[in-house]
């Protein structure tokens, strides 16, 4: 990813932070291109996707303070991480959790002060009363109370109550069997659908 990333040095319109929800929209870690719901949506902006299957906050901000980003000056930041530090709450508590997505956004900010930041919460998995899944709704709730669209250049993007059935749980046809990956039709469709309102707005529907 490094490697891509000085290949491609200067103006980015966009660039992916995240786990592997990030990973599959395609990329460079799986020599792929992005796939059908992002090339429908973003083709024609220049993106860079650096999601890593696995990852942690405190991985993200390694990487961010480790030459993983440098070089490059996006002008969208899209930071989705939190989910695998559900794996770790019990020990860490999930103020904790939330807070290692503040800083992955803080971090973001500083290194690209110029760029908008789109801050997605994290996707609901698995089902009510599932560890993971209410853990994740408390991850979510605690970011709440940070705060972090008080930053003018910081936009959250909550789409988990569109991702859940009446009764809570999720959506079969936009999760893969697993119940925590996207599919990549439905599931990614939907996920751009809903980027793209703020991307078009940052970007100003300019064709670069």
């Amino acid at each position: 990813l490094i490697d891509h990333v000085r290949a491609n040095k200067g103006p980015v319109d966009i660039l992916l932070l995240g786990d592997s929800i990030t990973q599959q929209w395609g990329g460079p870690l799986d020599n792929k291109p992005l796939n059908a719901a992002w090339q429908k949506q973003f083709g024609k902006y220049k993106t860079i996707n650096l999601g890593i299957g696995g990852e942690k906050s405190q991985n993200l901000l390694w990487r961010l303070d480790h030459g993983g980003v440098e070089g490059i000056d996006p002008k969208v930041v899209i930071v989705l991480i939190g989910n695998n530090n559900m794996f770790f709450v019990g020990e860490t508590g999930v103020e904790a959790a939330a807070k290692g997505v503040q800083m992955c956004v803080a971090n973001v900010r500083e290194k690209f002060p110029k760029a908008d930041v789109i801050a997605v919460k994290i996707f609901p998995a698995h089902a009510p009363g599932n560890a993971f899944y209410e853990n994740i709704k408390k991850t979510n709730a605690a970011l709440d109370t940070l705060k972090l669209d008080s930053d003018p250049k910081v936009q959250v993007l909550d789409i988990t109550a569109e991702m859940l059935e009446a009764d809570g749980s999720l959506k079969k046809n936009l999760f893969t069997p697993d119940n925590i990956h996207l599919s990549q039709e439905d599931g990614y469709s939907f996920f751009a659908g809903k980027l793209k309102p703020l991307v078009e707005k940052i970007l100003g529907g300019h064709r670069p």
